[in-house]
C-alpha cells in the first residue's frame, strides 16, 4: 500500500523518515524512503516505477498540519496552562531531540482523567514513567500528536521570548554584532553564552531550593506548582530588586 497524506503515516515511520541519514544517490534515498512507508520490496523495483511513486509523494516535502487531538484512547491532551513545573522541566529535556523523545513528550501530556464531586476534570498525576507511556503513541497516526508538539514550542517560546522575557533573557548578542567579531572572538563569546545561559538545570534547581525555603522534603510540592504561577512569583521578585 502507498500512504498518500500523511494520515498513514505512523508516529514510529515519521520518526524513521526524519533519521534517515544522507544516501549515495536520490535513488537510494528514493528506496530507503519506500522501506520504511511500504511493504514493497524495494530492490525489485525499477528506477522509473520508484520516480513514478514519487510523484505522488510530493507531501512528504512539508511536515504534518498542526491540529492534533484532544483525546486518544483513554487518554485526554493536558491543557498548556495546567503544566506544572516538573513537566515544564521534563519537556525541556526531552525537547533537546524532539523527533526521537516524541512519544515521550506525547506521554507527559496525555493523561487519564476523572471529575470530582463537581463534576470537574482532574489530570492524573505525574507519577508515572513518560516513556513507557510513549510506547502507546508509536502507531498512531504522526497527526494525532504532531501538532501539539509543534503547538507547544509556540506556546513554551511565547512565555520566554514574549511574556518573561525579563526572566529568560540570556543577555545573548545579535548575529550582526557576531558578524563583526573574529572568529577567534566569535568563538569565545559563543562558548561563554553557553556557559552562563540563564535557568540551566543548576539555576532551576537553586530556584526550587529558593521556593521550598531551602527544605528538600518539600521540592515534590514545588514540582507540582503550576509553571505560571512560578513564572509570576519570580517576576514578581525580579520587579521589587
Amino acid at each position: 500500500m502507498i500512504p498518500t497524506t500523511w494520515n498513514d503515516i505512523t508516529v514510529n515511520q515519521y520518526q524513521q523518515l526524519r533519521g534517515l541519514t544522507a544516501s549515495e544517490s536520490v535513488f537510494d534515498w528514493h528506496l530507503d524512503v519506500l522501506d520504511i512507508l511500504t511493504d514493497l520490496d524495494v530492490e525489485e523495483l525499477s528506477v522509473i516505477e520508484v520516480d513514478k511513486i514519487f510523484r505522488g509523494l510530493g507531501w512528504l516535502k512539508k511536515e504534518p498540519h498542526r491540529k492534533y487531538a484532544k483525546k486518544v484512547g483513554k487518554y485526554v491532551c493536558k491543557e498548556f496552562k495546567d503544566i506544572r513545573l516538573g513537566e515544564f522541566l521534563d519537556l525541556e529535556h526531552y525537547y533537546q531531540d524532539k523527533v526521537n523523545n516524541l512519544t515521550t513528550i506525547a506521554g507527559i501530556f496525555y493523561r487519564k482523567t476523572s471529575k470530582n464531586e463537581w463534576e470537574h476534570l482532574i489530570y492524573e498525576p505525574y507519577e508515572y514513567d513518560p516513556v513507557e507511556r510513549g510506547n502507546d503513541f508509536y502507531s498512531l497516526p504522526i497527526t494525532s500528536i504532531y501538532g501539539l508538539i509543534e503547538e507547544w514550542l509556540k506556546y513554551r517560546n511565547y512565555l520566554i521570548n514574549d511574556a518573561y522575557s525579563n526572566l529568560f533573557d540570556s543577555g545573548d548578542i545579535t548575529e550582526e554584532e557576531l558578524n563583526e567579531l573574529s572568529p577567534e572572538e566569535r568563538a569565545e563569546v559563543l562558548k561563554d553564552q553557553a556557559e552562563q545561559k540563564r535557568f540551566s538545570r543548576w539555576g532551576w534547581e537553586m530556584i526550587i531550593d529558593r521556593l521550598a525555603n531551602g527544605d528538600k522534603t518539600k521540592y515534590k510540592d514545588v514540582y507540582n506548582l503550576k509553571l505560571i504561577f512560578v513564572l509570576n512569583q519570580l517576576s514578581k521578585d525580579a520587579e521589587t530588586k
